[in-house]
């Protein structure tokens, strides 16, 4: 089974590309769709690889956010940030040099981003278990742990409707301490 898991991850990537280009052609489509496939396509597929991440984001032409707003989002980590935002949301994604991942998109319908990872998770053959449930403050953040070629993983996906956030949903990806 591990052995298809990279297929699964490029077949999962090939069909969110085309249901994100859909989507795009859609008004009411709602950015939840947006971020997870985002997510997806750059983080999940380039698991910790700050390099292949960047280079998937150039080569779709994402623009770097501006300095002020990569300061905002990278505070004291060393990284690339990206502005991914389209028709339908605003939208960023942080590359750190660590190979943490993380995608911010705002006004996203927030009870459809853990139900999409989940299913997106699923799809890629990724067996993920959550560990953690956190509500504090407007904002949950659940967390959930999975292995890929032994090594382990973990994705924070933290939701909230609070009008004072910039962004409603952030999903993170990163390397498990060992």
């Amino acid at each position: 089974m591990a052995g298809n898991r990279p297929r699964a991850i490029l077949a999962l990537t090939a069909w969110l590309i085309g249901v994100a280009s859909a989507q795009s052609q859609q008004p009411q489509s709602d950015s939840a769709d947006q971020a997870v496939g985002l997510f997806s396509q750059a983080c999940l597929r380039h698991l910790g690889n700050p390099t292949r991440v960047r280079q998937f984001l150039a080569s779709h032409n994402v623009p770097p956010l501006s300095a002020e707003a990569s300061a905002v989002f990278m505070r004291n980590s060393e990284g690339v940030g990206f502005d991914a935002s389209n028709k339908i949301t605003r939208m960023a994604l942080i590359s750190e040099d660590v190979g943490v991942c993380s995608v911010f998109a705002e006004n996203a319908d927030i009870t459809r981003v853990d139900p999409l990872l989940q299913s997106t998770l699923e799809q890629a053959g990724l067996k993920a278990h959550l560990s953690e449930e956190r509500k504090r403050d407007g904002l949950t953040s659940r967390t959930y742990e999975f292995a890929f070629a032994g090594r382990p993983f973990f994705i924070v996906a933290s939701t909230g409707n609070d009008p004072g956030r910039a962004f409603h949903v952030a999903i993170t990806l990163s390397r498990k301490p060992e």
